[in-house]
């Protein structure tokens, strides 16, 4: 009994000595041993891509670059490249996108506090052209563009062109995705907020391309017909002189090449013409006298002769169609007795029988100035000034003439825009084109439509930017529409131009 009183006491006093143990530490416990926080240094510049960073770390003691990963989040993270005492070095990740980029780096599991890494904006220094045509490309020459290709978007205003290779000195682009021509100033963006605007009137043509200036005078209301797929062109009243002129040129679209010819016997100007054959055929028109006589143009002899005079009334700004066997005169302004009233009369021109013949009149109001064109032996009739008695005299109607019949039809009416005077139109692919034309305040419509005669419908299809708005002379070759001279808005006065446009639908 009295040993196990001794076993009990002994128990009891150890007891008491651990109580005290645990009490002590509970009111003055030590603390436990915790690693430092890693501090990063902020940057003091910005960068671009590829640029090699040099980030201070305070105490840095790991030499293994495998210990330390830098992460800009979005799963972008890297290794530094190198490391020494106090310093890591990494390259600017090509997936940065943003100006400002946040950052933290872990070493050994500790993560730092955050660092922002700044990228450069693109800089333009200079561009290899102001003007983009189609199927060419621009060289956009300057610094800190993305060497991604994907990442570099080029718009104008708007609009995305296409990037077709990218460095970070040069970016080069073609507008061929783009709907139709505009113009504008250039936005380069090379990330999500980082961009620059190339200030200036930059065109990127789609389908209405400028080619080299016609190489006779400046001049207004010329005229131009299609034989032997060649473009005949000449007349219209000179910018230098006002006068009106009779020379006569031939264009060739395969060689681009002109050549001048004879000149025609008058000096006019919106002239009445058409092609019948190998023979073309001008008269009347604004001159120094008002008369009606109509002239040949031979072009296997390169020779002028006179034909029967237009019986009708001196007829100015009529649409002038032909056939294959005959040539036609719709409409138009009547001058009688100093006074100037709009016709629906329609006159037929027959070659073999150098005969004038007055056949099916105009359905449609009376007017002039309307454009025309001829397709798949019909021709078509669209807009001008017509006698409506209001303050507006533009309509916009659309009507077709049977050749073989001579009957005429209406179709739907195009786009209000179409409704104007003095604009140029043309067949090309299957399908009739309008555009151009006067408006009621003197200015002019900048817009090409596109007419389908299978489903008989319109569709704006191009935006025009050259001197060829109004009073311009056009035709067509292989599916290919050509617009010569002419001016941007209406004057009457020393106006005119040697603009030379090609359209591609």
């Amino acid at each position: 009994m009295k040993k196990l009183l001794t076993l009990l006491f002994a128990l009891f006093t150890i007891l008491s000595a651990c109580k005290k143990e645990i009490a002590k530490q509970q009111i003055d416990p030590k603390p436990s041993p915790v690693m430092s926080r890693v501090k990063i240094e902020p940057l003091s510049t910005s960068y671009t891509w590829g640029d090699q960073v040099k980030l201070t770390i305070d105490s840095l003691t790991i030499l293994n670059t495998s210990d330390i990963t830098i992460d800009f989040g979005s799963n972008i993270t890297l290794h530094p490249t190198r490391i020494d005492t106090t310093n890591v070095f990494f390259k600017v990740p090509n997936a940065l996108l943003n100006r400002s980029n946040l950052f933290n780096v872990t070493i050994n599991g500790l993560k730092s506090n955050d660092g922002y890494l700044e990228l450069k904006s693109p800089a333009v220094s200079v561009l290899s052209s102001t003007i983009l045509m189609p199927g060419s490309t621009i060289t956009i020459s300057g610094q800190y563009f993305n060497p991604v290709l994907a990442n570099n978007r080029v718009l104008l205003d708007t609009i995305a062109l296409s990037v077709v290779s990218a460095t970070p000195t040069q970016l080069v682009i073609k507008g061929d995705n783009i709907p139709m021509s505009n113009k504008g100033s250039l936005i380069i963006k090379t990330g999500n907020d980082l961009s620059t605007i190339a200030q200036g009137d930059y065109i990127v043509y789609k389908y209405l391309a400028p080619k080299n200036d016609f190489p006779g005078a400046a001049r207004f209301g010329a005229t131009a017909v299609t034989i032997n797929g060649n473009i005949y062109f000449g007349l219209g009243k000179s910018k230098s002189t006002n006068n009106p002129l009779a020379d006569w040129w031939k264009y060739e679209p395969g060689a681009d090449k002109w050549t001048q010819l004879a000149s025609c016997p008058m000096a006019s100007y919106i002239v009445n013409s058409f092609s019948i054959g190998t023979k073309a055929y001008v008269g009347m028109g604004t001159g120094t006298l008002y008369d009606n006589n109509f002239w040949c143009y031979d072009t296997s002899s390169d020779t002028w002769k006179s034909i029967a005079s237009f019986p009708g009334t001196y007829t100015m700004f009529p649409v002038c169609l032909s056939s294959d066997k005959y040539g036609y005169i719709i409409g138009g302004s009547l001058a009688t007795s100093g006074a100037i009233t709009r016709t629906n009369d329609v006159w037929r021109y027959d070659p073999v029988t150098d005969k004038w013949k007055q056949t099916t009149s105009f359905p449609g109001l009376p007017r002039d100035g309307a454009m025309g064109f001829t397709l798949n032996n019909k021709g078509y009739v669209i807009g001008g000034a017509a006698q409506t008695g209001g303050s507006n005299p533009y309509v916009a109607d659309a009507w077709s003439f049977d050749f073989g019949t001579e009957t005429w039809k209406q179709l739907s009416e195009p786009p209000q825009n179409v409704a104007r005077s003095q604009g140029f139109a043309f067949s090309a692919q299957n399908k009739g084109y309008v555009g151009g034309g006067t408006t009621t305040d003197g200015g002019s419509l900048p817009y090409v439509y596109e007419y389908d005669p299978i489903t008989d419908t319109w569709a704006l299809k191009e935006k025009i930017f050259g001197s060829i708005n109004i009073y311009s002379a056009f035709a067509s070759v292989n599916g290919t529409g050509y617009i010569i001279t002419g001016e941007g808005y209406f004057n009457w006065y020393f106006a005119g131009s040697q603009s030379f446009f090609q359209f591609k639908p």
